[in-house]
């Protein structure tokens, strides 16, 4: 029963991807955001696993005490890269951690899609336990584009697409469980001013 309850779960997620990509018109930028409004600190670094719904992997460093650079691979809609920025203004190792947060991402779907992503980062860690939230601004844009296919009487056969673009919220809300000072385990969910969640467990690693 347990394992019927998991495929359901799964589909709906698949399902809220494919709705948000057809009714936002493309891919979408990418849905992992980091879990903390703290800062690695200077020369650490740290790699984020997403196994399911949106599967990723993220790596980023420490430039300065209070700035991380990185970048994530994901596979949401359509496989996309992304580099970013994280700036923390309030920087508590135990306590409040307020960053500011943003990048840009180019997506291999066939609009071959891209655009940028900006937002605030809340958290607040006590001891192991540390919850967090984020409010993300997307913007997506893709250019003109001729569609193209081997088979000649299939209907995606040089069809055009004109340019376009369109922007949408993503608010995140999670936990991180810190099982050791250099690993974490943070479950999320995330939610779109269209509608719809995706959960995720991501695995942190530091170093």
């Amino acid at each position: 029963m347990l394992k019927g309850k998991n495929l359901l779960w799964g589909a709906r997620c698949a399902a809220t991807l494919v709705v948000l990509s057809l009714g936002l018109g493309c891919a979408l930028a990418p849905i992992y955001t980091p879990t903390t409004g703290r800062s690695l600190g200077k020369g650490k670094n740290m790699v984020g696993l997403v196994p399911l719904y949106a599967p990723s992997a993220t790596y980023a460093a420490g430039v300065t005490e209070d700035l991380d650079v990185g970048g994530t691979l994901e596979a949401n809609v359509a496989w996309n890269a992304s580099v970013f920025a994280k700036y923390a203004f309030v920087n508590q190792k135990d306590g409040f951690g307020v960053s500011w947060y943003g990048g840009i991402f180019k997506s291999f779907d066939a609009l071959s899609s891209f655009g940028f992503f900006t937002g605030p980062i809340f958290s607040y860690r006590i001891d192991w336990f540390e919850p967090f939230g984020a409010v993300r601004y997307n913007y997506v844009q893709w250019n003109q584009t001729r569609l193209t296919t081997d088979k000649q009487d299939s209907i995606l056969n040089n069809i055009t697409v004109g340019a376009g673009n369109f922007n949408y919220m993503q608010y995140t809300l999670g936990a991180n469980f810190w099982f050791r000072p250099e690993f974490a385990l943070a479950l999320s969910a995330h939610m779109f001013g269209g509608g719809g969640v995706i959960p995720q467990i991501a695995l942190i690693f530091g170093f």
